[in-house]
């Protein structure tokens, strides 16, 4: 599921908590709003109508600031650039990475075997 849809998910979840507490008095038997009604409630309500907007919020800013498709052109034309420069594609040009190269024939001085 894409990040966007299960901000959207989360936000409708906490949504029908909220309402669902907020309107209690209509809905909900008489036994079962005994044992929902508490001194936590309101806290309840607040922090279930907080997590809601909060996960609005990350939806609507995951839809509207998406990434873009492809890079800028400019970052074409360096690119361009520094492949004309070295003239193809990028190599790893250090030593130490270049595993194709034959083991040297002595070890390097200073190391001395354990």
């Amino acid at each position: 599921m894409n990040s966007k849809f299960f901000n959207l998910a989360l936000m409708c979840l906490w949504l029908v908590l909220c309402l669902g507490l907020l309107t209690r008095e209509w809905w909900m038997p008489d036994e079962m709003r005994e044992k929902v009604t508490g001194p936590q409630t309101p806290l309840a309500i607040a922090v279930s109508g907080l997590l809601a907007v909060w996960n609005f919020a990350r939806f609507v800013v995951a839809y509207r600031f998406r990434a873009p498709a492809r890079p800028s052109p400019e970052v074409d034309a360096y690119r361009r650039k520094i492949r004309a420069m070295s003239r193809g594609d990028p190599k790893v040009t250090d030593p130490q990475f270049n595993f194709d190269a034959p083991p040297p024939a002595e070890p390097p001085a200073g190391d001395h075997p354990t």
